[in-house]
């Protein structure tokens, strides 16, 4: 029986990094649609129609993403060599591996922000004006 080091396996803690990131922009969606709920429904009396209602917001919840993947490459970039000791198997400004990263965090907070706004685009105008 041979007593030899395993490497550490950082899948789950970066699976569960991403998840929570997806899950609080998510949050920060919704509240905005929450917020905005009174516009809409104006914008929907008006003529918008429920393709534009959701695009509105997804685009919002998509300038989110873009801010907080470019502030998190510059991050990844900066303490690279900080934390390069603990990195087993990729170099610590690997093109590959931060780009992949990167594309999956956008991939999830992209349907992370598609359900709030799809809730949005499906507000009814007059129940929303009415409530208020």
């Amino acid at each position: 029986m041979s007593w030899r080091r395993r490497a550490p396996r950082g899948g789950f803690s970066s699976a569960l990094a991403g998840t929570l990131a997806a899950v609080g922009l998510g949050a920060v969606v919704a509240l905005a649609v929450s917020s905005r709920r009174r516009e809409l429904a104006i914008r929907a009396a008006l003529g918008a129609n429920r393709a534009r209602l959701g695009a509105v917001m997804l685009r919002e919840g998509l300038e989110l993403v873009a801010v907080g993947v470019a502030f998190g490459l510059l991050g990844a970039l900066a303490l690279g060599r900080a934390v390069s000791h603990v990195l087993v198997g990729v170099g610590p400004h690997d093109p590959i591996a931060l780009g992949a990263a990167a594309c999956l965090e956008v991939a999830l907070a992209t349907l992370a922000t598609w359900i709030p706004a799809r809730r949005a685009a499906e507000v009814d105008p007059i129940e929303a004006l009415r409530a208020e």
